[in-house]
């Protein structure tokens, strides 16, 4: 599979796939469930999982309005070092 494809899916160019890999642009929900169609994960728990896990990526952080593209559990951690800059 191509970044092409991917992007293909979510109607978006191959440099928003990338940027996306990066974590430099958010996610639209509606893409991540896209992707996970083309990428085969049909269970639905796995699915959900997933999806919060997009949501949570696209929640902004420690009041900054930034988005931080890392798991639940980094939040924390992320947070503080924000505050202390």
């Amino acid at each position: 599979m191509t970044r092409q494809d991917a992007g293909y899916v979510i109607r978006a160019s191959e440099s928003k796939i990338s940027r996306l890999e990066l974590g430099r642009v958010s996610f639209k929900e509606r893409d991540v469930d896209d992707l996970l169609t083309l990428y085969g994960v049909g269970d639905k728990t796995e699915r959900g999982a997933l999806l919060q896990l997009a949501r949570e990526a696209n929640t902004p952080v420690g009041g900054t309005g930034t988005t931080m593209s890392c798991p639940a559990g980094s939040r924390p951690m992320w947070a503080w070092r924000s505050r202390r800059r």
